[in-house]
């Protein structure tokens, strides 16, 4: 909520950023997708209700969203840790060009790699979403705050496989009204 309302909600066109971003999930691989929701939660979820009957999809609803990115990580992986999954791939509501193609690079580089992580690099720049091997999960539930894995990957650069995407664009993360507005425009003339 650091542009003044909820940014899940913002519109791209006619629909929901947050829309985007699940749909975009829903295409790719990631089987299941745990969709963890905070405040206004409900109002939330009206806006992408026909996406929320899609199989893959598990609402998750985290009461301690005030704490933090970290506290909404902790929620998902408490609910896909009991799924025989090889890690958490954690993506980001305001990431709208992280499509299925991106993830779905993720996720292949994860699994060849033999590396615990898996960070993209778009032109040049480290981004999200970061995917997590499960043995990580226990170092995630200690994390505080509004902050995801950074440390980790700080602490164990040898952990971690990069995996490049040429255009920096695709990584491009809506966390200022004058970015949103700026994508906003741009997504509308490319549709």
């Amino acid at each position: 909520m650091r542009m003044g309302r909820s940014k899940q909600l913002l519109p791209l066109g006619t629909e929901s950023l947050l829309a985007v971003t699940v749909k975009h999930a829903i295409t790719s691989r990631l089987d299941p997708i745990i969709l963890v929701l905070g405040h206004r939660a409900e109002e939330i979820q009206s806006t992408i209700k026909p996406l929320l009957t899609h199989p893959k999809i598990i609402v998750v609803i985290n009461p301690r969203y005030s704490q933090g990115m970290s506290a909404s990580i902790k929620e998902g992986l408490k609910t896909i840790a009991a799924f025989p999954v090889s890690g958490a791939l954690i993506l980001l509501a305001d990431q709208p060009c992280v499509d299925a193609q991106v993830i779905n690079r993720m996720i292949e580089a994860f699994l060849s790699s033999g590396k615990p992580i898996c960070q993209p690099v778009y032109g040049g720049i480290k981004g999200n979403p970061v995917l997590f091997h499960r043995t990580l999960f226990p170092f995630l539930f200690t994390i505080s705050g509004d902050r995801g894995g950074r440390e980790l990957l700080r602490e164990h650069p040898e952990w971690v496989h990069h995996v490049f995407f040429p255009n920096p664009k695709t990584g491009i993360d809506l966390d200022t009204p004058e970015a949103y507005e700026r994508f906003k425009e741009q997504w509308e003339v490319d549709r």
